[in-house]
């Protein structure tokens, strides 16, 4: 069993988490836990519906998002948490693409899957209407293989293949028609990478390989745009250089 803290949530208690039980043989529950007073949580809300198999899991706003494949449900679920009884909203299912649903990002009005299986297919699913969700684009390469996790930055979205050992970067302008745009290989830091986070240019993540761990750390540097449509935008300081190429 694995329990996760994700911070403060909505609905006047102090926090949620979430533990993934009995995955591996297709059962999934979904607990809201009350950690006010950390010498004695108690938990407050459950939800089965939907989390056979449950593997990722994200909060944001009132909602949590739980990614549940793994041989289970093979969906993406949304439970309401703004009380902490917490109800179930509505789901995706696909019997493909979400065969081994392994993590659940969210951005604006979009969910970003990471799924393992041996194809591996990043998946991005439009949550806009949490009732019914539904699967907008998604992409498989030969560097998807076994994508474990994947995070998402503006335009764009980075991914860890367990089967290629490659950190896979996506465009996800278009999200019904998301792109590979470049691949970075390490065959030892990023064997059987697990999870990956980002934070500013940097991307962070930890692998376990036969015994080995490793932390690493992944310089995204920066984007140049060449122009730009900005629209209004209010400033004191600003400064325009020429572009260096």
């Amino acid at each position: 069993r694995v329990q996760i803290d994700l911070g403060a949530a909505p609905g006047g208690w102090s926090q949620i988490a979430a533990k993934r039980t009995g995955a591996a043989d297709g059962k999934g529950k979904v607990v809201a836990i009350d950690v006010s007073n950390p010498a004695a949580p108690t938990i407050v809300g459950t939800g089965s519906t939907n989390v056979a198999g449950a593997k990722g899991i994200y909060v944001s706003g009132k909602y949590v998002y739980v990614a549940s494949g793994n041989g289970g449900s093979k969906a993406l679920s949304i439970y309401d948490i703004s009380t902490p009884a917490m109800s179930y909203v509505g789901s995706v299912s696909d019997a493909t693409l979400l065969a081994m649903a392994q993590s659940v990002y969210i951005s604006g009005h979009y969910a970003y899957i990471a799924s393992a299986s041996v194809a591996g297919h990043m998946v991005i699913v439009d949550i806009a209407n949490p009732a019914s969700p539904t699967i907008k684009g998604s992409l498989t390469t030969a560097n998807t293989n076994q994508l474990q996790n994947v995070v998402v930055a503006g335009n764009y979205a980075y991914g860890m293949s367990n089967g290629t050992a490659k950190m896979v970067m996506f465009d996800i302008t278009n999200p019904a028609a998301p792109t590979e745009l470049t691949t970075l290989a390490d065959a030892t830091n990023f064997n059987s990478a697990q999870f990956v986070t980002i934070s500013g240019n940097y991307l962070y993540g930890g692998s376990d390989a036969s015994g080995n761990s490793y932390f690493f750390t992944i310089d995204l540097k920066g984007t140049s745009l060449l122009t730009a449509n900005i629209g209004a935008t209010q400033t004191n300081t600003l400064q325009v250089s020429e572009d260096a190429n």
